[in-house]
């Protein structure tokens, strides 16, 4: 069994993650998912952000976890988190049940609107550069979510491996 650390905002850090890794999750905790990045228009990330996700500061297996309805943003992110920071993993939240975050069509909140998420997600895939991990918190709509993905991965004709996967954040 794999034993997740989903993120909550403003307690879960760097040195959240860090210190409990060390005092209680050492061989416990497989992955330990960040508090969200919202990508912005300027392209950039916030100091908070960097902070968070800086290699110096995460000595354990942290998954930097990226909240839009945008793909164009996501995929920005994605290229710096892959390429600036070193990440291979990259989790787009499509299940976190917070009011301001559903009402703006995000996390949990992009299931609203299916043909909007399987736009998303199909233009994601097509840009074919790294693994994305795509999370969600609720069990309705998962075999859905499941068929969005594998229909999307079967109108795109490529030979290059990609992976997509999808996880239940307990």
């Amino acid at each position: 069994m794999k034993v997740y650390m989903a993120p909550m905002e403003g307690l879960t850090d760097y040195m959240f993650r860090n210190a409990y890794d060390k005092f209680f999750g050492h061989n416990k905790i497989d992955k330990y998912f960040m508090p969200f990045i919202s990508p912005n228009k300027s392209e950039k990330f916030l100091a908070k952000e960097m902070r968070d996700i800086s290699r110096d500061n995460n000595h354990i297996n942290s998954i930097p976890q990226v909240m839009t309805n945008n793909s164009s943003d996501f995929i920005w992110t994605a290229h710096m988190l892959y390429d600036e920071f070193g990440y291979d993993e990259i989790n787009l939240n499509a299940g976190c049940p917070s009011g301001t975050v559903v009402s703006k069509n995000k996390g949990a909140g992009m299931l609203i609107c299916l043909d909007s998420l399987e736009r998303i997600l199909y233009e994601i895939l097509s840009d074919r550069y790294k693994p994305v991990l795509v999370s969600k918190h609720l069990i309705h709509g998962m075999i859905y979510l499941i068929f969005i993905i594998s229909s999307s991965l079967r109108s795109l004709s490529y030979t290059h491996e990609y992976v997509l996967t999808i996880t239940e954040v307990i």
